[in-house]
C-alpha cells in the first residue's frame, strides 16, 4: 500500500492578523531615520516587512513586538523606539 503524503499547510495571515502586521510595519517605518541607516531605503523597507511577516507568521498578534522584531534587524533598539 502506498503512503499518503499530506500536503505542506500553506500558511497565511487572516484579514485582522494582516492588519495587525500593516500597523506594526507604518509604526516601524516612522521609528527608521532613513538618512541615517547604513542601509538604502529600499531595502530597510523590505527587511521590515520580511521580519514582520515571518514573526506574524510564527503566531505574533502583538503590534509592538513586531514591529520591535523588524526594527531590531535594522540595528534599531526597542528603547529608543518606545512610543
Amino acid at each position: 500500500m502506498a503512503s499518503v503524503k499530506s500536503a505542506p499547510s500553506l500558511m497565511s495571515l487572516a484579514p485582522h492578523e494582516l492588519s495587525i502586521t500593516v500597523q506594526a510595519f507604518e509604526a516601524a517605518l516612522a521609528r527608521v531615520d532613513e538618512s541615517a541607516s547604513h542601509i538604502s531605503a529600499y531595502s530597510a523597507r523590505q527587511n521590515l516587512a520580511f521580519v514582520i511577516i515571518e514573526t506574524a507568521l510564527a503566531w505574533e498578534r502583538d503590534v509592538i513586538r513586531l514591529r520591535d522584531e523588524g526594527l531590531h534587524v535594522l540595528g534599531i533598539s526597542a528603547e529608543s523606539a518606545s512610543v
